[in-house]
C-alpha cells in the first residue's frame, strides 16, 4: 500500500487572481451609552470578492440579498491586520457590508494560509 505525504508548502493564492482592494473598520466594543465604534480604516489590497445572490421572502414581499465572500492572503495580500473581527465594516465598491463570519484557513502548519470572511 503506498502511503500518501501532505503537502507541507501550500502556495499562496496566486496574486492575478486577487483583483481587488478593500477598506477594513475593526469593531470596537459598545461605549457606556451603546453606540458603536470602529478603528480608523486601513487599505487591504490585493484581495477577491465574490459576490453571491440570493431572494428572500417575507410575508408576502420578497427582496434580493447580497452577500460576499472576500479572500484574504497571508502571503500576497498587503496591510493585513493580524486577526479579523466580526461585526467589523468593509468597503468595497462605494458599499459598506458587515462582517458576519471569519474563517482563517491553515494549510499545514499553526500559521494562517489565507482567510475567508462572509459578509452581508
Amino acid at each position: 500500500m503506498k502511503v500518501l505525504k501532505p503537502i507541507t508548502n501550500a502556495p499562496p493564492l496566486p496574486l492575478d487572481w486577487l483583483i481587488h482592494n478593500i477598506s477594513y473598520e475593526a469593531y470596537k466594543e459598545e461605549g457606556r451609552h451603546n453606540e458603536i465604534g470602529y478603528e480608523k480604516g486601513i487599505e487591504i489590497e490585493h484581495v477577491r470578492v465574490d459576490f453571491s445572490k440570493s431572494n428572500q421572502i417575507a410575508g408576502l414581499s420578497d427582496s434580493d440579498r447580497y452577500d460576499a465572500v472576500i479572500f484574504i492572503d497571508a502571503v500576497n495580500s498587503m496591510n493585513v491586520p493580524n486577526d479579523f473581527i466580526s461585526r467589523s465594516k468593509i468597503y468595497f465598491s462605494g458599499k459598506a457590508y458587515k462582517i458576519v463570519k471569519v474563517i482563517p484557513c491553515y494549510a499545514t502548519s499553526e500559521n494562517v494560509h489565507h482567510w475567508e470572511i462572509e459578509v452581508v
